[in-house]
């Protein structure tokens, strides 16, 4: 086996075996034009050069030091072989450590214990019984999260009969409410489309107060995105007010829903339930097989968290609750990597000292 960076003649080769749409060779070219610094480096069978396992991953740098901090989201479960050739290539590019967040997952039930998953939701990655050990195996050590541990995963399969009927009462009494009084769910997967999910996307992060990235970072997504033909921006309409407007990626045989924005006029209309189902419609028409509504708070949610209606309204469409591996540090140089990780402790206990103050 050997390990090696990629070149840009074999987008093709890692696109065939990328499983996530954060993975895909489109996402870092965004990346790069975003300013992030991104590499590709793939597992190879010695005697026919076969890819057999492939990694996008960016580099973050550390302010006012020469080294980089890697990620690689929702890529395949690192092999050992993998890690064993990366390791020297992750040195000289001053690499401290490289987090990992595979896209590999197991149905859980409300109290987080395993259950049977349906074809449409197998991860076709399979861990053992014991998942946190199957990682250490590999000299991975738990790290940080900077990506949902949990998600909800709609099965496509059923009918549309089935599948509205297998939503909450409230969820199915809502989406015909929106139908009746005249909402329309259009595609606005246009430069005009966008500037109007930037406009609501600043509003609902403002009324809502969650972090939202710049109009730049959608704009820019958008136009290295727009020809790849997998990103779509839908629209909830009323009487020519857009309500609601979401940004929706389909890969491979799975459709996610990354971004949400809305309105706060008209919200007894309805909208965003509609558009989730318009949403389910389309991955089906797509030939999806499965609908990835891309984060929840997991089992045993905390019902005053202020995050607690955005989980109960995806959970109204009947998902299965999924749980990811986690989050696990590759660590290549390690003390410089502790002596980073005391620093943030620290600095971040200072930025929580300085919000409380002000």
């Amino acid at each position: 086996m050997s390990v090696r960076l990629l070149s840009n003649s074999e987008q093709h080769i890692h696109d065939k075996l990328a499983k996530h749409p954060l993975q895909m060779w489109e996402w870092g070219c965004f990346r790069k034009a975003n300013g992030q610094r991104v590499i590709r480096v793939g597992l190879f069978e010695d005697e026919t050069q076969a890819l057999l396992e492939t990694h996008q991953i960016s580099l973050h740098h550390i302010p006012a030091s020469p080294f980089y901090i890697g990620y690689c989201p929702r890529g395949p479960l690192p092999s050992m072989d993998l890690l064993e050739g990366l390791k020297p290539i992750l040195k000289g590019l001053g690499v401290l450590a490289l987090k990992f967040e595979p896209a590999s997952w197991r149905v859980i039930d409300e109290e987080g214990r395993l259950i049977p998953s349906p074809k449409a939701l197998d991860d076709g990655e399979a861990l053992d019984s014991d998942r946190d050990e199957a990682m250490r195996r590999r000299g991975l050590v738990p790290g940080k999260s900077q990506f949902t541990r949990y998600s909800f995963i709609l099965d496509l399969q059923p009918s549309e009969e089935e599948l509205l009927a297998a939503c909450s009462s409230k969820t199915r009494y809502n989406i015909r409410l929106a139908g009746r009084k005249g909402v329309e769910i259009l595609d606005a997967s246009t430069e005009e489309g966008l500037e109007v999910f930037i406009q609501l996307i600043q509003e609902t992060s403002d009324r809502q107060g969650f972090y939202a990235h710049s109009p730049a970072y959608y704009r820019t997504m958008f136009a290295t995105l727009k020809d790849a033909g997998h990103m779509r921006i839908l629209h909830a309409v009323h009487e020519g007010d857009v309500l609601t407007a979401w940004i929706l990626f389909d890969w491979k045989d799975r459709l996610y829903y990354p971004y949400g924005a809305s309105s706060s006029r008209k919200r007894e209309l309805m909208s965003n339930n509609l558009m989730m189902w318009e949403a389910i419609r389309l991955g089906k028409e797509l030939g999806c097989q499965s609908f990835d509504m891309w984060g929840c708070m997991g089992p045993k949610p905390d019902e005053s968290d202020p995050w607690f209606g955005f989980h109960r309204f995806k959970k109204g469409y009947n998902p299965a609750l999924c749980a990811f591996v986690g989050t696990w540090d590759f660590v290549v140089r390690p003390l410089a990597w502790k002596l980073f990780s005391v620093a943030d402790v620290i600095r971040w206990k200072l930025l929580r000292l300085r919000k409380r103050v002000r």
